[in-house]
């Protein structure tokens, strides 16, 4: 179950990140959020990844959170998640999603996300920042591959 919370319990955050398609839950999101911290928005997946490197690279950080939708057009947020992951382990990261979707829960807990399904009101948004602000989910046990021992001669097998 996610923790319930107010927009006064939501940590320090000075910079987020909101990815949503949809114009007016984006902007509430937006309201919502923008009284603690400075929000920057994007409407579509490569949009939130442009916005992410730009902010990356600007002040040599990620955003503080990310509110990604998993159906965004272009870049899913889950290929976003999978993107910033690739460069930051830690980020918090919620996902949001108008469908009830196996698949998109096990995504989101195999990469250390919370999924928060749509409609969601403020209590259980800032909830989910809050846990994932707190102490990140561990991620999934990385698949390390030993080495091979021997050598394969690839003249004897052509």
């Amino acid at each position: 179950m996610l923790a319930r919370g107010t927009r006064d319990d939501l940590p320090v955050l000075s910079r987020v990140l909101v990815a949503d398609h949809d114009p007016q839950l984006r902007a509430a999101m937006v309201a919502m959020l923008g009284d603690h911290c400075d929000v920057i928005e994007a409407a579509d997946g490569a949009d939130a990844l442009e916005k992410t490197a730009d902010i990356l690279l600007a002040s040599g950080r990620m955003p503080d959170a990310l509110v990604l939708d998993v159906r965004l057009p272009y870049l899913s947020g889950i290929h976003v998640m999978c993107a910033v992951r690739g460069c930051d382990r830690f980020v918090p990261i919620v996902l949001t999603t108008s469908a009830d979707d196996l698949t998109s829960h096990s995504i989101a807990v195999r990469f250390g996300a919370v999924l928060v399904e749509k409609p969601f009101d403020i209590a259980a948004l800032c909830g989910a920042i809050l846990e994932v602000s707190r102490d990140p989910p561990p991620l999934a046990a990385n698949r390390v591959y030993p080495p091979r021992r021997e050598r394969v001669d690839r003249s004897a097998t052509s």
